[in-house]
């Protein structure tokens, strides 16, 4: 039964519908109607904004599958542009995600934006106003959201509710968060359904009318306050012109495809003149210019008008701050999204502080509407949205007890910054001179010092005693993740037969030793200051780890000025590399020898758990320094994850890691590891059985055969350049066959088969877990179960940059972007800037320098 909380149903063209006698078509119905005929609860609300306007949503508390109980989560759906609550029903039961969500056990509340077909009332302007008309997302975001979410919590008794929204619907969600940032522990988990921020690179029709943005404004200087209305007309219309068997339903196809994107398999013909009998539901003008605008200017803005001035002090709108929205967000976006655009979702990920997951789904011709109209719109996204909403309500972490997690690791982490009282400290909001979050978040009475150290127990205390206004878990979890990135490293700079490579250039060059728990000798090689930034005490640190088959040469085998260790040098850092266990480098042990089977079993579990330790300490314990940079390439990264999540004492040993073609997971790797993954099994018992421990090392031999077959004029060079191509992905842009016979007598450099099993492993049965040995008992000895553990990378909180390349087959774009979903701190996810990049260029490019180097400088400039 419809509960209409008004007594009355507005409808866009003024009538009173209790009823549709005359026509059962889908099409004929109201939302609350197509709600109803499916045997399912359904209420009407209405509740107005501060600025007089009656929007009208629409709820289903329970379902036929899920009956009515008290305390049930809420979830609050938010369609997009020219669009209305009947986003969320329209396909029906068991497909729509709507009816999804009330048969999964929540309450659904399903908003309509201000202007829409069922929100075109205010308290005291008619919609043939212009002023009726005067708003865009902005508005939305700031009154209709706030209205929305309280009366909601209200009527439920909820302390927060989970956000789904759908394009326009994240933006007006953005907006919120910026301009309202109370609102943040008011909304549990946001999940942004094609988000709409950055629109650099949107290709549609909306990107024609941005390019003429500023001529569009006389549309609404000739009072055209409202575009594509819905009405009786058009829904005839729509159903005579569309539906299967018509000759127009092709100019139908088309025309929605120039707004939302091309994708011919999964539009759903047969329900297409339902859908656009709802759909478009109104807009005003001003609302499609405010994005026309986004494209034109690119960045995410207020209103532009010549008026600038007079709303905002200033002749440019102010930008929204995105980078202190709060609330933990999942993105999830489709490749073929002219709207949404991939690149520019990514960028967006790496700007919002709180990105718990970005999923691309799984469909390369997916676009826009596919979100809420295709044809398998339930297993393509439906499913997804409601696994995502079940795990975080499986945790079943209440705010407050974030916030109690929170004051233990303020606590812990105290002795790292200081606290000073607002009115004597006019600096309070700076911390590594950038606005703080806590300045924003309105902190009334304490703000982070970058000074000096002392007391964050009190500031602990304060907040737990309820005497601040801000958020409280918000709060503290924005400050968790400042402390961890606060401290002001300093440090100070000790020789390889590669230190002739550093004295050629005129570098000073040092070879330092350390031994790990389980014996081995590894050594590491140091550039602690540069002919361009001369000694001086309290540099930087930053750690190079190569990766699987190489060595320290991969930092500077190119020379000065372009490979990354001599350009941080030449930056101003103490420059560390680590050799991992078993490379050229470091085939020394304290009581095992190379040729025992004992000394090649490990793999890159071990150099986590034991070598990175060692050399991290060591390199501490050296400098005087309290913390590190830590970039990794390939196995590096491996390595780090691994560290970070068996020892999590290390977190604060590492200030900042970025991750160059981060490897974790595996199941998308095309190259030559894959294949050796299909036979794992078997691979595994002939090794074992021939006792090849080792591979692919480094001689004076091979060296010398290197150089002959694969310098520049030899016959050679193509069969030297599929090999490397066969194991980390074709590249024949950037290769530097200049360079090739030098980096080929330096790599590979040796590793132990255990090594690249460990990845074969990755690739052919468990995601990101310890190594699985050949019998199920084998695993029982080891680890207690027939199943070797998973890392866990979701513990790990030291804040990272992932940096991938699109041609990559190892640490393919699809399971970076799973990585950066499954890690809480990724603070950027950034593909470098060349389609046919790969695996190696990352060290070996010809432009490595400009691809690659400066933006690694960049980030660690900006996180210094």
């Amino acid at each position: 039964m419809v509960v209409d909380i008004r007594t009355k149903l507005h409808l866009s063209d003024g009538r009173l519908y209790s009823c549709i006698s005359k026509s059962e078509a889908f099409q004929w119905m109201t939302r609350p109607q197509l709600i109803e005929k499916y045997g399912y609860p359904v209420e009407i609300h209405t509740v107005d904004t501060d600025d007089g306007y009656i929007l009208e949503m629409h709820r289903i508390p329970y379902s036929p599958e899920s009956p009515k109980a008290d305390n049930k989560s809420v979830v609050f759906l938010q369609h997009g542009l020219f669009s209305s609550s009947a986003d969320w029903i329209i396909l029906g039961p068991g497909v729509s995600l709507g009816y999804l969500l009330a048969d999964a056990g929540y309450d659904v509340w399903i908003g309509n934006a201000r202007g829409n077909t069922y929100s075109r009332n205010h308290l005291t302007l008619s919609t043939f106003s212009v002023k009726f008309w005067d708003f865009s997302w902005h508005e939305m975001g700031v009154y209709d959201l706030p209205a929305e979410i309280d009366y909601i919590l209200g009527k439920t008794g909820q302390s927060d509710l989970f956000y789904v929204g759908h394009s326009m619907g994240t933006t007006m969600f953005y907006v919120l968060q910026s301009e309202r940032p109370q609102y943040s522990n008011k909304i549990r988990h946001m999940i942004s359904l094609a988000p709409i921020a950055y629109m650099g690179h949107v290709t549609n029709l909306i990107a024609d009318i941005g390019a003429y943005f500023p001529v569009l404004g006389s549309l609404e200087w000739l009072g055209v306050g409202e575009l594509f209305a819905s009405n009786a007309f058009t829904t005839w219309v729509f159903d005579l012109a569309c539906k299967d068997g018509s000759i127009t339903q092709g100019i139908c196809l088309n025309a929605m495809f120039a707004f939302i994107g091309y994708d011919p398999v999964e539009v759903n013909t047969t329900m297409l003149p339902v859908i656009l009998a709802h759909t478009p539901a109104g807009a005003s003008t001003k609302t499609i210019l405010h994005y026309a605008q986004e494209i034109s200017t690119i960045v995410i803005t207020w209103n532009y008008y010549i008026t600038n001035l007079f709303h905002y002090g200033s002749l440019y709108p102010p930008e929204y701050d995105l980078k202190f929205i709060e609330t933990p967000i999942t993105l999830m976006y489709c490749d073929n999204d002219s709207f949404a655009d991939p690149t520019d979702v990514l960028e967006l990920s790496g700007v919002l502080p709180n990105v718990t997951e970005v999923y691309e789904v799984a469909l390369k011709t997916c676009s826009h509407q596919d979100f809420l109209w295709a044809k398998d719109v339930k297993v393509l996204v439906n499913d997804e949205v409601i696994r995502i909403l079940k795990e975080i309500d499986a945790i079943g972490i209440s705010n407050e007890e974030r916030f109690k997690d929170g004051l233990v690791l303020i606590k812990q982490w105290g002795i790292t910054s200081d606290w000073t009282h607002q009115e004597t400290n006019p600096w309070l909001g700076i911390l590594d001179e950038k606005p703080s979050t806590l300045g924003i978040l309105g902190l009334p009475i304490y703000a982070l010092n970058e000074a000096a150290l002392s007391n964050v127990s009190l500031i602990a205390d304060t907040l737990a005693m309820g005497l601040v206004s801000t958020p409280k878990h918000t709060f503290l979890e924005v400050l968790v993740a400042k402390l961890k990135l606060a401290a002001t490293v300093p440090q100070q700079p000790e020789e390889p037969h590669y230190t002739s490579y550093e004295k050629k250039y005129g570098y000073p060059a040092e070879i330092h030793t350390v031994d790990t728990e389980d014996g081995y000798i590894l050594e590491m090689h140091r550039i602690p200051y540069s002919p361009k930034s001369p000694k001086a005490d309290n540099k930087s640190v930053v750690f190079l780890q190569h990766g699987l088959f190489s060595s320290s040469s991969d930092w500077i085998i190119l020379g000065p000025g372009v490979s990354l260790g001599y350009l941080l040098a030449d930056a101003g850092y103490d420059v560390w590399m680590g050799n991992a266990r078993g490379n050229t480098f470091s085939k020394k042990h304290l009581t095992l020898s190379t040729s025992s089977v004992e000394f090649w079993d490990f793999s890159w579990h071990e150099m986590g758990v034991y070598d990175l330790p060692a050399e991290i300490d060591y390199i501490l314990g050296k400098t005087g320094q309290s913390d590190l940079f830590y970039v990794g390439h390939s196995m590096g990264t491996t390595m780090f994850y691994v560290l970070q999540s068996e020892k999590p004492q290390y977190s604060n040993k590492i200030r900042y890691m970025i991750s160059l073609a981060p490897i974790a997971y595996m199941e998308h790797v095309t190259d030559l590891i894959a294949d050796i993954a299909a036979y794992f099994p078997e691979t595994t018992g002939y090794l074992t059985h021939q006792n090849m421990e080792k591979c692919f090392e480094s001689s004076a031999f091979t060296t010398w055969v290197m150089d002959l077959a694969c310098k520049d004029g030899s016959i050679t060079q193509g069969i030297c350049m599929n090999a490397m191509f066969a194991l980390m992905g074709y590249d024949p842009v950037e290769v530097n066959t200049t360079m090739l016979p030098v980096i080929l007598g330096h790599t590979p450099a040796g590793a132990s088969t255990k090594t690249i099993l460990h990845y074969a492993q990755e690739i052919s049965t468990i995601p990101h877990s310890f190594y699985q040995w050949n019998y199920y008992v084998t695993n029982l000895f080891h680890y207690g179960s027939f199943y070797p553990p998973e890392y866990d990378l979701k513990s790990i909180e030291t804040p990272i940059t992932l940096m991938y390349c699109d041609n990559d087959p190892l640490a393919d774009p699809t399971d970076v972007l799973e990585l950066s979903g499954v890690l809480p701190n990724v603070t950027e996810v950034y593909e470098v800037a060349l389609k046919t990049c790969s695996h190696q260029d990352f060290l070996w490019a010809k432009d490595v320098k400009v691809l690659l180097n400066d933006e690694v400088i960049r980030i660690l400039i900006a996180n210094n």
